[in-house]
């Protein structure tokens, strides 16, 4: 199906960086139900599985937004700024998240009142801590979501005060880039605001977080401790076998999609076209 595209592009909150995204939007009128769809760190929304999700989206009737955070310092050619990404924080994506939030409930073709997230990874996480600060959403579906912060050990930890940065492998470049202690340093002073468990204890909104039962990036225990916080009785954790941290997706997807994607794929949209009942398309 095809389906209206609009283009934004402003400075973002880590300096040097741009939020740079698309808002894809169905046949007709609307007021349409909206989802943001936030990528995982150092990948793109461009990659893999998040256009053939907002595809799916657009065919039940449900406007799809995408983008990239500033810290990601990705520029309009693709190419990425390590610089940038070497400053980019957790509240800047928080911040970032915000204004892509208030523009989209700028817009007159979205209902304001049937927003939901979907989450990969640390955008996963991300997701659940806007959804909790911001409110005003109706669900939050997180895909191998974090459950916590700084998932490092205490030896690198240590290692990146006493030599004022560490290495990290960043998943589009292939290559590894250089995070600033100054990173480490914002994590640790709002390490409250960051607390995501709290985050999703504060949430009055059902859940739905998708794992892999072969994830080797996060222990089954994460999934586990995010429903076990949530107060919703709707909110549901669903395993997904053979799937690993990226559920079988690449660049391009495979053609046919494995069995594991489709079923990310197919729960999610299902999920959030019952949790913002959109009009159904003819």
């Amino acid at each position: 199906m095809s389906g209206r595209v609009r283009r934004f592009a402003w400075p973002g909150a880590i300096s040097g960086g741009t939020v740079r995204g698309r808002l894809l939007l169905p046949e007709g009128s609307g007021p349409f139900p909206w989802v943001v769809q936030v990528h995982g760190y150092t990948s793109s929304s461009e990659w893999g599985f998040h256009p053939e999700l907002a595809r799916r989206l657009l065919a039940r009737g449900i406007a799809a937004l995408r983008f990239e955070f500033s810290g990601d310092g990705r520029d309009e050619a693709g190419g990425v700024d390590r610089v940038v990404v070497g400053r980019g924080t957790y509240v800047g994506e928080l911040a970032d998240l915000a204004v892509v939030r208030a523009w989209a409930r700028s817009q007159p073709e979205l209902d304001a009142d049937r927003a939901a997230l979907v989450g990969h990874s640390r955008g996963g996480a991300m997701g659940l801590l806007h959804a909790a600060e911001e409110g005003g959403y109706r669900t939050v579906v997180g895909w191998a979501a974090m459950h916590r912060i700084l998932n490092f050990a205490v030896e690198r930890l240590d290692r990146w005060r006493r030599d004022g940065r560490i290495d990290i492998l960043h998943h589009g470049l292939g290559e590894r880039v250089l995070l600033d202690v100054s990173v480490l340093e914002s994590a640790e002073r709002h390490r409250q605001r960051l607390d995501i468990l709290a985050a999703v204890r504060r949430l009055a909104i059902p859940l739905l977080i998708l794992q892999g039962r072969r994830d080797l990036a996060l222990p089954a225990s994460c999934a586990e401790q995010l429903v076990a916080a949530s107060s919703h009785p709707e909110s549901t954790l669903r395993w997904i076998e053979g799937a690993g941290h990226v559920f079988g997706a690449r660049e391009p997807l495979p053609d046919p999609f494995p069995e594991r994607l489709e079923t990310l794929l197919a729960a999610t949209v299902d999920w959030l076209a019952t949790h913002l009942q959109p009009q159904n398309l003819s």
